[in-house]
């Protein structure tokens, strides 16, 4: 099998091409969302936040700017 570009020409071996079909599996994981420690992604949550010194609630770990925020989030929220 050779596939021709203007000025390259790609050859494949019948071995090559068993090997491709067997690497389906690679393509699978590659097309997955990675998955993370939950301290990564808390680290990167706060890295990322809006906010200079974020602070998270307890019980769903959004991000709020200070201690009154997180009060007024647990208040409004989760009670």
């Amino acid at each position: 099998m050779c596939f021709q570009d203007s000025d390259k020409t790609l050859t494949f071996r019948p071995a090559m091409i068993k090997k491709m079909e067997n690497e389906n599996d690679f393509s699978k994981i590659a097309s997955e969302a990675p998955i993370a420690s939950k301290a990564t992604q808390s680290a990167v949550k706060k890295v990322l936040s809006k906010h200079k010194n974020p602070i998270a609630c307890s019980e769903c770990e959004k991000l709020m700017k200070n201690e009154r925020g997180v009060k007024q989030h647990i208040a409004k929220m989760h009670n």
